[in-house]
């Protein structure tokens, strides 16, 4: 039936010359829930998904562009359509990064994707709750990590919105501990920003935050960090958190955290050019990095939204 309602309610689009090969019933489309504590979604999070397309003897379908695909959400009567960029690679597969509509209510949106004008067999309802948090902003895309260990920093500048208060920060972050010494537990300092980094760092942190709670991503072999923060702040303003290790524990080479970045101009994973976040960049061990961020996510309380609308 959901199939159906999907078939009559897409128009075709241009077959790639592959599209011949490829079996909708062997193809595959796994939506890849979001890694937190109850895998909701949560209102601005962007979530991801999986689509492998195999030909009519269930061999991978590598090399098809990601311009002949679509994917196609429906929700609340309105059709949103998205194409995808690259190819997919040997083994059929290439992922889609979507945004979820308003989370404040509970309700359902049909995922599919469609090539070559066939919908794929394997088509998701997606169910959204209702959100407590909202993302603020956020930088999402990645194309490599730095490595956090001993008296190494690494930090992060960024710009809050119209918002009054920050309830929590996620940064994407994983451990690689080896046998020889273990790796302290990461903290992260907040602080106002004060144009530069040296003035920042001169100020007393308006807060420090520990035991961050850890949340496993199956698929992307990534842990995601969750700091609590319940700090207040002013709208339209600047701020900064750094990452350290407290008893400058850990080595470079097998006892240190990964934190994951974003390199501009683009680069061979995802695009993150020019720059995907210019109200802010990275700092490592005090150096500026102005062609690179951090992954990370600002939530504010929901009780917030109509503020953050008001700033669209």
């Amino acid at each position: 039936m959901l199939l159906c309602s999907f078939a009559c309610c897409l128009g075709m689009i241009s077959n790639p010359a592959e599209s011949e090969e490829i079996d909708p019933d062997k193809s595959t489309f796994i939506f890849i829930s979001r890694s937190g504590e109850d895998k909701r979604p949560v209102l601005g999070e962007r979530l991801n998904g999986k689509i492998t397309l195999k030909d009519a003897a269930g061999k991978p379908a590598a090399g098809i562009k990601g311009a002949d695909i679509e994917v196609i959400s429906i929700e609340g009567g309105k059709t949103i359509t998205m194409t995808l960029s690259g190819k997919t690679n040997t083994n059929g597969e290439i992922f889609a990064v979507f945004s979820p509509g308003n989370t404040q209510t509970e309700h359902s949106v049909n995922i599919a994707v469609k090539i070559g004008g066939k919908v794929l067999s394997t088509v998701r309802e997606i169910k959204y709750y209702r959100a407590a948090e909202f993302i603020e902003q956020s930088q999402p895309l990645w194309s490599g990590a730095a490595r956090l260990w001993g008296s190494r920093t690494i930090g992060q500048s960024f710009k809050v919105g119209k918002i009054s208060h920050i309830s929590r920060i996620n940064i994407m972050s994983a451990k690689n501990e080896g046998t020889s010494q273990a790796v302290g537990t990461p903290v992260m300092k907040l602080y106002a920003w004060k144009g530069d980094l040296k003035s920042t760092l001169a100020t007393d942190p308006l807060k420090v935050l520990e035991n961050p709670q850890t949340y496993s991503n199956p698929y992307y072999k990534r842990n995601i960090m969750s700091f609590n923060a319940d700090l207040p702040v002013s709208a339209d303003k600047f701020y900064y958190f750094e990452l350290n290790i407290p008893d400058k524990s850990g080595d470079n080479e097998k006892n240190y955290y990964y934190v994951w970045n974003c390199w501009h101009p683009e680069s061979s994973f995802f695009p993150c050019s020019p720059d995907p976040y210019p109200d802010g960049m990275a700092f490592i061990s005090g150096s500026a990095q102005p062609k690179m961020d951090l992954i990370f996510y600002i939530f504010a309380p929901s009780a917030q939204e109509a503020a953050m609308g008001e700033n669209k």
